[in-house]
């Protein structure tokens, strides 16, 4: 492998683009560079292959990128589908081992053999669900399966260790509050991290008409996942919703929540819509999260652009 991708603002923060950001990534993000067979509905691989999600991937040489690399970074190697690229996250990883302090891998489901491979060179994993329910995931994500994911999730728990593999979910797809609070939940049951992401609609994409999810519905999952990850407390539910939410909720329940070190900003919004904050609030900005979970109205996504939902 000659050339990888780097997010602009993991390529910003090494020095190998000059940027104007307000925020920098405090992990270093990177792609492989293949096509994706994969065509997950909501993806921007459909559209161009340099970007994934809102966010630009620029090339450059795998020695320009090492070489700019700090040893207290994590790297996070993002897995596009395509044949061998196994065996490129293996050679990025073995490079990248004496070079930096930490990295994850977010991929499709590897092998068994593959994953227990991968295991000595890097500290975490993410299989990506995205999808809170079965029927959204098989319209969504169809190259895939269900149970494939689910079974190499607890597969890569009992390689990696409790809270050291995990998933991402995307909100907004179509599911109900209570489809993703359980899909949440056993994901923490069976010790597996969860990092909620917002849907974003890219033209282009077939989702592309659908809309962003309501900014309340988004809150009171950040505050659910609170809730489950950092008190241990069980989610409980009625018509729907969540019913078990309080007002005790810290600021940084709404920062990016995912492997330590990572805020990943502006991956699925912008700076003036911000879902997951980069950075702990401001008072201004906690203010006016507190103000968004108490809005009587709570919609999930919505009804006339969303696929339908799930029974």
């Amino acid at each position: 492998m000659k050339t990888i991708r780097v997010s602009l603002g993991s390529a910003a923060a090494l020095g190998l683009k000059k940027v104007r950001i307000d925020c920098l990534p405090t992990t270093i993000y990177i792609m492989t560079p293949g096509k994706c067979r994969a065509r997950c509905l909501f993806c921007s691989q459909w559209i161009q292959r340099d970007y994934l999600s809102r966010v630009h991937w620029p090339e450059f040489t795998v020695e320009d990128v090492v070489s700019h690399l700090k040893k207290d970074q994590r790297v996070c190697i993002q897995c596009l589908n395509y044949e061998g690229v196994f065996e490129e996250v293996m050679e990025l990883a073995g490079r990248l081992q004496d070079k930096t302090g930490a990295i994850s891998v977010s991929a499709h489901p590897f092998s068994r053999e593959e994953i227990c491979s991968l295991h000595p060179y890097i500290d975490r994993i993410s299989i990506n669900m995205d999808c809170a329910t079965q029927s959204l995931f098989e319209k969504i994500k169809p190259y895939y399966s269900w149970k494939n994911h689910l079974s190499s999730l607890l597969y890569a728990k009992r390689i990696f260790g409790a809270f050291k593999a995990g998933s991402h979910l995307i909100v907004g797809l179509g599911e109900t509050e209570e489809e993703m609070g359980r899909m949440m939940a056993w994901l923490y049951h069976h010790e597996l991290t969860c990092s909620l992401f917002a849907f974003t609609p890219l033209p282009g994409t077939p989702l592309e008409k659908v809309k962003k999810p309501d900014i309340t519905y988004y809150r009171r999952l950040q505050a659910a996942h609170y809730l489950m990850y950092d008190r241990g407390e069980t989610l409980r539910f009625e018509n729907g919703l969540i019913s078990n939410l309080n007002d005790d909720i810290p600021p940084e329940a709404f920062t990016t929540r995912g492997c330590p070190g990572c805020n990943r900003p502006y991956y699925t919004e912008t700076p003036r819509n911000i879902y997951n904050f980069p950075y702990t609030p401001t008072e201004s900005q906690r203010n006016l999260v507190k103000a968004q979970l108490k809005r009587i109205d709570t919609p999930g996504c919505n009804d006339s652009t969303c696929p339908k939902k799930s029974q």
